[in-house]
Formats: C-alpha cells, structure tokens, sequence
C-alpha cells in the first residue's frame, strides 16, 4: 500500500508476489502467505515492525479498514490460485492488554471482505497473546476457516534448553505445555496447524538443538497436528539453510554483533525498567514490566539504528551494501545435513 495515499495499490509489490507465487507453481509447493505487519503493529514486539512498543493497531479503527481493503484486494487477484493453501490473516496479534471482542470482530470482518471475492481458500486464524492465547476467540462462523498457533516453549522456560536438563523430563513439559494450549483451540472443532516452531542454532550446541527439533516434531506426531518450522532460511539463527560465514551479509552482522545483539537488547530493556520502577511508589506488577520494556527496547531500537547500524553502513558504503542480498543465493549458503535427515525422517515416513 502506498502510505501517502493508502488508496491506490503499488503494483510493483503484487509483481514481488507473483514472482515468488510462480516458482511455487514451477515446484508445486504450497504456499500461505500471512500479514506479518500491519500500520501501527499488532503486537509491541520488533518483528511487527513497531517502532514505538504500542500495538497500536488496536487502537485506530483506521488502520484496521485499511487491512480489510488489503485482503479484499489480495483475496480478488488469488482467488483461482491453486498452489495457495489459504492465507494466514494476522501474524501473531497481542493487543496488551486484551479488548474483548476486539480480535474476533477484525476477523469477521476481514472474513466477511474476502468471501465476497473468493470462496475457495482456507482462513488461517491466530490467537492473542503472539498466536498462543485464544480465549479471546468465542466463535468462528465460517466453515472454511482453521486455527494456526505458535510453539516456542523454549523462550517462556528458557532452562528447558539448559544441556543438563533431562531429556525425558523436557519432553514431559512440552507435553504439558502443548497440551494446554491446544485444548483451549479444541472447542472450535477446527484444524489445527502449528504455523512456527525451532529453536536457536546460533546460540547452542548443534545436536542438542536437533534432539529438541526431534522431540517437538514427535510431539506434533503424536498428536497428528500439522506444522511448519521457522524457518527454512535465515542469517544463521534457527533455518536449516544460511548464508556460508565468509558471505557479505554475515560479515556485516558479526560487525554488529560484536556491539549489540537481539538479547542484549533484551536484557538491557529488562534492566532499564526495574530501575525506573524504583522511583514510583507501590510493587510495580510483573504484567506491568514486561509491557514497559517493549517501549524501552523501542528506544534502544533508535539508538542502536543511530548509533551502530547507521555508522557501519557509512564504513561500509554503497558498493558493498548492495551486495548483501546475494549472500542469501543458494550458491552462497550451506545447510545443515542432520537436519535435512531429520526432517525427512517426518516428512517422508517409511510406509
């Protein structure tokens, strides 16, 4: 959509689409795309592009029209496609704290729009609290429509990753945990997918990583719930494909590393709130905190952009910057065979 005038359609993003939609063709591979940020952010977090640590896009009914337009248009182009599963209508949304009826009627509407152009696809819907919460979903009255959650029980209990944990045991807690929330999704008498799932390569020891792989993809198994993993390709951080270590892209964010990371960031926002809170009277809530430290880490986003990123890109100039796309072509990336082995082993069972 064109910001200046959200009215009129920027063509050359629907090229960008078709682009990828015809190599899906070409390969016969499903694809389902998802809205992975929206005006104002539909959650506090980085990867909703949020530059201010408010879901804002909860709170302008204007923002919201402006996504049922979008998926009106993008369901009217597609409707034929048949190489698209079906379209994920919100990546996930925390509208911190929950508004009721709030999530059910954007996706109401959202339904209502492309049902008037397109009743071929499967609705994708997620819940609050980044796709994990979906209590807030009392009812769905179309017929065409499926649950996908997110399952990163890793990142709430970060010891599970611990080396020393027992095997069995985490497995036991995963259980429990995956349990829980799929028998809140239960009700709907829906399918169910598990749109994400992985774990952090960069940050632990390569087998262990897959012994966690393993265990979450039995886990799926067992309970015949479909899932794909986040992701098949990244910067080294959880996909199974990523770009070789002397490649432009990777010496760039080594530079950068060195300075600042993802949970650095974290741990500073953390910091940075419990000393504010000293300043104000009364226990300040734990639920409070945590929704502080968005906003502080939305800070340190624009010092780290000033600060770091900026400066480094100047170093690096222009010539070299524009090389960066390529490190993620196919000839510049390795990939992981362990994991490759240990996805066909689920993927392509032997019968």
């Amino acid at each position: 959509m064109n910001d200046e005038n959200p009215k009129i359609w920027r063509e050359e993003g629907f090229r960008h689409f078709d682009r990828l939609l015809a190599l899906c063709r070409k390969y016969e591979i499903f694809l389902m795309p998802d809205l992975h940020a929206v005006p104002g952010g539909e959650n506090p977090d980085w990867h909703s592009d949020n530059q201010t640590g408010i879901p804002q896009f909860w709170h302008f009914q204007v923002f919201q029209e402006q996504m049922v337009r979008l998926w009106k248009e993008f369901s009217r182009r597609y409707a034929e496609e048949e190489f698209i599963l079906g379209y994920d209508l919100l990546n996930e949304p925390f509208l911190m704290p929950a508004k009721e009826g709030m999530l059910q009627n954007f996706y109401e509407r959202v339904t209502e729009a492309i049902r008037e152009v397109d009743k071929n696809h499967i609705l994708f819907l997620e819940g609050d609290f980044f796709a994990m919460d979906f209590s807030s979903i009392k009812e769905i009255k179309d017929q065409q429509t499926a649950i996908t959650f997110h399952f990163y029980p890793t990142v709430w209990e970060k010891d599970l990753c611990d080396l020393e944990y027992p095997r069995e045991m985490r497995k036991s807690i995963f259980e429990q945990r995956f349990q829980h929330m799929i028998s809140k999704m239960q009700k709907f008498e829906r399918p169910l997918l598990c749109g994400e799932a992985g774990y952090d390569i960069a940050g632990q020891e390569f087998g262990h990583v897959m012994k966690l792989v393993e265990d979450t993809l039995e886990l799926f198994q067992k309970y015949k719930i479909s899932w794909t993993l986040w992701c098949y390709k990244d910067a080294g951080f959880m996909g199974i494909v990523y770009p070789k270590k002397e490649s432009v892209w990777m010496k760039f964010t080594d530079e950068i590393h060195k300075q600042w990371t993802h949970y650095k960031e974290m741990e500073i926002g953390k910091q940075l709130v419990e000393e504010m809170c000293r300043y104000f009277p009364g226990q300040v809530t734990e639920t409070l905190k945590y929704r502080l430290q968005f906003r502080q880490r939305a800070l340190l986003f624009e010092l780290q952009k000033e600060q770091i990123l900026k400066p480094q890109l100047y170093r690096w100039g222009w010539e070299k910057v524009k090389q960066m796309p390529d490190s993620f072509q196919m000839e510049n990336c390795e990939y992981y065979s362990e994991y490759e082995e240990l996805l066909k082993r689920f993927c392509f069972p032997t019968v």
